[in-house]
This record gives structure tokens, C-alpha cells and sequence, in this order.
């Protein structure tokens, strides 16, 4: 049986979606034939935030099947560092000092999670894998994979759950100076890191064209997908009111005016007492745009479009919770990326799994029409006063009926599971490895 090492700055319980792509694979690799180690940090809560680790020890945990997560502290030499930098009339300097020698990840615990991973693989690589897979982002997971790979003779594989910018992947003309320079020494450095890997792969078809354009190596399309087993049943009474949910963060290049114009107009027409919009997570204290490209004043475009009682705007909430009221929400919405058609997000797999109907605009003419029409889950719209009349007939037939089920079944929607990723993955790579 071949063996992996997957390579993941993400992993559990760090409990956000950068961490599904890792886990899927420790979980769904070894259906398909593999051997799973799965080296990340020690993520740990400290004083309410997720933190991976500032001791430099190693953790090594094993499964009943024999596969391992082997968990390192990140340490904190960097950071310490990037403290100081950032009190500097320097600081912009340094950055552009940074990106030049090939470091591009904002946070300087990538560059401490890199460093742990370096001497980790200097002590313990030698040739016990097959295959290296590297998760990106951080940046960072490209030059160790590209250094080890060559040193260790083990092939790399690069799995893109992101770009570093997909706009760049979709000619998005909207750039701007510091994306452009940064953009330029990031294409230098990864046409250097990429030039030997054995494979890629990426979330969507798009993407999966243009690294295989850009780097002439064979790519696969993986899907991060949905695990079904992560799902809680609906709750006895989620019937009870018509609510419209839109889990978690918006980004800068999603377009949410759309839905909200659209949700207006149907909140208008209605009772107050039958129907309630909720946005959970979408308040963010203490995180900044810059670092995330998180839509900064989203709770207020929110509050401002939506002036209603019946609108809910949360701090980030539980998974459980989340994922619960995503069970038991009568409509998903998902703002599209219209601009980067390539971007899936995962939580449009998230969705997937709630098995609830998805209102997603404006249309990307891509990837996430591509997925809600072969999977039968809802309807994609181009217009503010079609997000309203597509509102009004659920919620019509949610009167009628006395709840609403979704119109598609567990079999249009198997594909994009992670189970069944992951299996296709697996086999495509085995090929892969033999050939």
C-alpha cells in the first residue's frame, strides 16, 4: 500500500473550512488505497483564539487503521519579529523585502509553522512516503515541498484549495499596485517551487486550467465536498418559521448586494411574525480585511440594506451551531463571486451537506453554477427582483405544505461528497505515482 505524507498548516480542531481539505483526505485516502500521515501544529486555544502552538514539540497521534497526525509547535521567533516590524515607519519596506526573497503569507506564524515543518522533515523524511501532497495556502507549503522533494527524491504533489489572488487565474483586470508587485515576485517563485512537482490539484475546473496552462503539469479538479456524517438531523420545529440563513464571512470580490435587494423586497411583501433572516459569523472583532480579505464593513452593508426586525447579525458561532441552523434553515443564500468565476468557497459544500435549498447571485456563469445545476440543490439568479420572486414561491409553498423539502436527492448531490472525492483522487494519484 502506498503511503502520503499530507503537509497542512490547517488541521483539526482548528474548526474553520481550511481545515476540511486535510481531514477529508486523512479520513477518505485510505478507502482508495493509501496510507495516511498527516503532519500540521498543535492548535490549541489560547485566550479564546485558535494558536499553533509557540513551543517547538512534536505530537504524534495514532489511529486504529495505522495512519497518523503528527502535530508540531509552530514556535514564535517570527512573530515576535513581525511585532516589531509593524512598529517600524519601515514596516512597508520590510514587506517588499520579504516578497522579494520569496515570503509572501501575511502572518508570520506561517513563517514559524515553516520552520518546525523544515527541521521536522530534515530529521524524519528520508524515504518513508511516496508521495508528499502539500496543501496550500501558506505560501510557504510550496518551498518546503519543493526543497524536500528534490532533496528526498519523494515526489510532490500541490493541492490549491485557493490562489494567492484567483482573480489573477480569471484576467480580472482589478488589481492593485501592491497586488501587482507582490503578483509578480509570486509568479517568479512558484514557477521555481512548481516546475518539478509530479501533479496538482484545485477546487474547481477553472483553476485546475489555468495551473495546468501555467505550469504545464496534469491537474485534477477535487472538490473539497461534504461529509454527511458532520450533519445533525433537522430539529423538531425548524418548520416553524420560514428563516433564510447565510452562514459565515463574506469576501471582498463576493457580491452580496444582490441577495439583499432580493430579500428586501420579499421581507416587504410578507408577515412579520412567519419569517426570519439570519447571518451567523458574519461579525468579525478583531479581524482585519488586510489580513483576510474578509468584506470589512459587511455587518454594516447588511444592517443598512436589511433595516428589519426579523434580520439577525452574529458573531461567529460553534460549528455544531452552524451547521444546525444551516439544517434547519428553509433557504441558503450564496453570494457568488462574478469576477472570479474559478471560486467555489467551501461553504457551498457546507450547504451541500445541510441539504437545504441554495438562492446563490449573481450568476458566475462557473464553478458554483456548475455545481447547484448538476446537483439539483436551487436556483442561481441574475437579478434582485428574481431573488424575490424565487423567495416569494418557497415561501408560498412553505405555507402550503407546512415546510419545504428539497428538491434534489441524495444521489444528485453524492458526487460532491468527500468520500467520493476523495476516492477518485486517490485512484487518479496512484496512476499517478505508478506511471
Amino acid at each position: 500500500m502506498p503511503k502520503v505524507l499530507i503537509v497542512s498548516f490547517h488541521f483539526e480542531p482548528l474548526e474553520i473550512i481550511a481545515s476540511e481539505r486535510a481531514r477529508s483526505m486523512l479520513k477518505f485516502l485510505p478507502e482508495a488505497g493509501w496510507e495516511v500521515d498527516v503532519l500540521s501544529h498543535d492548535w490549541q486555544k489560547i485566550n479564546g483564539k485558535y494558536d499553533p502552538g509557540t513551543v517547538n514539540i512534536c505530537k504524534i497521534e495514532t489511529l486504529e487503521n495505522g495512519n497518523r497526525i503528527i502535530r508540531l509547535g509552530a514556535g514564535n521567533k517570527h512573530r515576535k519579529i513581525q511585532e516589531k516590524s509593524e512598529k517600524s515607519p519601515l514596516h512597508s519596506i520590510n514587506i517588499l523585502k520579504n516578497w522579494a526573497q520569496g515570503w509572501f503569507d501575511y502572518r508570520a506564524v506561517c513563517r514559524d509553522a515553516h520552520d518546525s515543518m523544515d527541521l521536522w522533515m530534515e530529521k524524519n523524511l528520508k524515504n518513508n512516503y511516496n508521495l508528499i501532497i502539500g496543501i496550500y495556502s501558506p505560501h510557504t507549503h510550496l518551498r518546503l515541498l519543493s526543497k524536500w522533494s528534490k532533496i528526498s527524491g519523494i515526489p510532490a504533489h500541490i493541492d490549491f484549495r485557493d490562489l494567492w489572488n484567483n482573480s489573477i487565474a480569471s484576467n480580472n483586470p482589478k488589481l492593485d499596485l501592491a497586488q501587482k508587485i507582490q503578483g509578480f515576485f509570486i509568479k517568479r517563485y512558484w514557477h521555481m517551487w512548481l516546475q518539478d512537482s509530479l501533479s496538482m490539484s484545485s477546487v474547481s475546473s477553472s483553476l485546475s486550467n489555468y495551473l495546468s496552462h501555467e505550469y504545464k503539469c496534469d491537474t485534477f479538479t477535487l472538490y473539497t465536498g461534504y461529509d454527511p456524517s458532520q450533519f445533525p438531523k433537522r430539529s423538531a420545529n425548524a418548520d416553524a418559521i420560514f428563516s433564510i440563513v447565510h452562514a459565515g464571512t463574506l469576501y471582498n470580490n463576493q457580491k452580496i448586494e444582490i441577495l439583499l435587494k432580493g430579500i428586501k423586497l420579499f421581507l416587504d411583501q410578507n408577515p412579520i411574525n412567519e419569517i426570519e433572516v439570519h447571518f451567523p459569523g458574519l461579525i468579525r472583532p478583531g479581524v482585519t480585511s488586510k489580513e483576510y480579505s474578509y468584506l470589512s464593513n459587511a455587518a454594516y452593508l447588511v444592517k443598512n440594506a436589511l433595516d428589519d426586525e426579523r434580520v439577525k447579525i452574529t458573531e461567529r458561532i460553534p460549528v455544531i451551531e452552524a451547521r444546525q441552523m444551516m439544517c434547519d434553515a428553509s433557504i441558503l443564500i450564496k453570494p457568488c463571486f462574478p469576477n472570479d468565476p474559478g471560486i467555489v468557497g467551501g461553504k457551498m459544500f457546507e450547504y451541500l451537506g445541510a441539504g437545504r435549498i441554495i438562492i446563490s447571485a449573481p450568476n458566475d456563469h462557473g464553478s458554483i453554477e456548475e455545481i447547484i445545476l448538476k446537483s439539483n440543490s436551487g436556483i442561481i439568479c441574475d437579478s434582485s427582483a428574481e431573488v424575490a420572486k424565487e423567495l416569494q414561491k418557497y415561501f408560498d409553498r412553505w405555507k402550503i405544505d407546512g415546510g419545504l423539502n428539497p428538491e434534489n436527492s441524495e444521489e444528485s448531490k453524492s458526487l460532491y461528497s468527500s468520500a467520493a472525492q476523495m476516492k477518485l483522487f486517490g485512484h487518479w494519484l496512484i496512476a499517478k505515482i505508478q506511471n
